[in-house]
């Protein structure tokens, strides 16, 4: 099995043992902010990026202006950098079109996180 496949199984089972283990005392806010801390310390990247995975695919686009007015950039940006997708701007007439390739690694963590 393959450092990123543990990372992501990690991961899954961090956010599942945060979800159950949250007391009344604890925040949703606390709990949240502990898996995303977790999520960028095993993989590199903030839940919010990984949640671009799950948009990823074949014939995906996102609309470039869409992804400036929700500020993803940066979030596409970590997953780049982290090697879990190629970012592409295509020219289109209706405007530019954004298209999230996954990459092997990508496509590892993706479908760690999506179950068996």
């Amino acid at each position: 099995m393959s450092q990123f496949r543990n990372s992501a199984i990690l991961l899954a089972a961090l956010v599942a043992t945060s979800c159950t283990s949250v007391s009344s005392t604890d925040s949703p806010a606390s709990a949240a902010r502990s898996i995303n801390a977790q999520s960028q310390a095993s993989l590199g990247v903030s839940i919010r990026s990984l949640a671009f995975l799950f948009e990823a695919g074949p014939g995906t686009y996102l609309a470039k202006d869409s992804v400036s007015l929700q500020e993803s950039w940066e979030h596409l940006a970590q997953l780049e950098r982290a090697g879990y997708v190629k970012v592409n701007t295509i020219p289109s007439a209706q405007g530019d079109l954004v298209e999230i390739v996954l990459t092997a690694k990508g496509q590892e963590v993706a479908g760690a996180l999506q179950g068996p």
